[in-house]
């Protein structure tokens, strides 16, 4: 009977034990279940919030940069030397005198004429490190004074930088946006570019060479000296977009400096590339032009 009851106890502790041991990792099962979700709901709620807080950034650039543009369509300078940033003073005079010329988007030395104030925004990046941020847009351009003339679409990249208020100021592209400095060659032409611009500049020298071999024919009445070269820059300089059709340094400058591609817009279609390359060769061979007939 002892032996009986003995044997009764020990199974009863087992199965104490079991129950025990069954509960216990029930338990831990639940407490990892609720470290997971908690886990779960944190990480989405630092995602949401970092969402909402990018969303109202894009929101203040939008504002902000709409007010730039405006007020760089009205060729209001004083205003906008309070909106352009960094300590590049050179780049800063060069965009004041352009835009009093023409505005951040005006492009008339080109023959183009913007119809609207600000570009339409296609998309925008921001890097929440440096407060940095990428606006892509396009504006749509009239070719010539004539109402009813045909319109053309060139795209863009805008840059914009935000204080310690949380104002966004208009800025210079980043040095590596520009991709370093490279030469191409056509005939009599030396270009200079920007490496990021080295497909759409070669395009444009090519063109520009079939001009000059038209200008250099004896039925035209140019005499243009053998072995003639003709160097042209593609500048990053704001200045070089100022209106006037001669280059801001002169009739006899050399090179010849003119706005990279990427400073004036790049062509949405073949049809915004023909009117391009029609603009640059006559910005290119205007000043040999006046040259080769005794101008300076």
């Amino acid at each position: 009977m002892s032996d009986f009851r003995w044997t009764f106890e020990k199974d009863q502790v087992q199965d104490r034990k079991r129950q025990q041991r069954a509960l216990s990792s029930r338990r831990i099962l639940f407490i990892t279940a609720l470290g997971l979700l908690a886990i779960a709901f944190t990480a989405g709620g630092i995602k949401l919030w970092f969402d909402k807080a990018e969303q109202r950034a894009k929101e203040e650039l939008l504002a902000d940069a709409t007010f730039i543009f405006e007020k760089a369509w009205q060729h209001d300078s004083e205003i906008l030397s309070l909106f352009l940033a960094g300590d590049q003073h050179d780049w800063k005079q060069g965009q004041l005198e352009a835009i009093a010329r023409g505005g951040l988007v005006g492009r008339e030395g080109f023959g183009l004429y913007a119809l609207h104030a600000a570009p339409e925004v296609v998309d925008i990046h921001i890097d929440r490190e440096s407060n940095v941020a990428e606006l892509k847009g396009r504006v749509k351009y009239r070719v010539g004074l004539d109402e009813e003339a045909e319109t053309i679409t060139l795209d863009r990249v805008d840059f914009f930088v935000r204080d310690e208020l949380g104002i966004w100021r208009y800025t210079a592209p980043p040095t590596s946006f520009w991709k370093g400095t490279g030469v191409s060659q056509a005939g009599a032409i030396q270009l200079q570019h920007p490496e990021g611009d080295t497909e759409i500049s070669r395009r444009l020298i090519g063109e520009m060479d079939k001009a000059l071999d038209a200008l250099c024919d004896d039925a035209l009445g140019y005499d243009c000296p053998r072995g003639m070269r003709l160097d042209i820059e593609f500048s990053t300089d704001p200045q070089t977009l100022a209106t006037s059709a001669f280059p801001p340094d002169g009739l006899s400058a050399s090179p010849i400096r003119l706005p990279a591609p990427s400073l004036v817009g790049y062509p949405a279609d073949e049809k915004a590339m023909e009117v391009l390359s029609r603009g640059y060769v006559r910005r290119a061979l205007i000043p040999l032009m006046a040259q080769l007939s005794g101008y300076d």
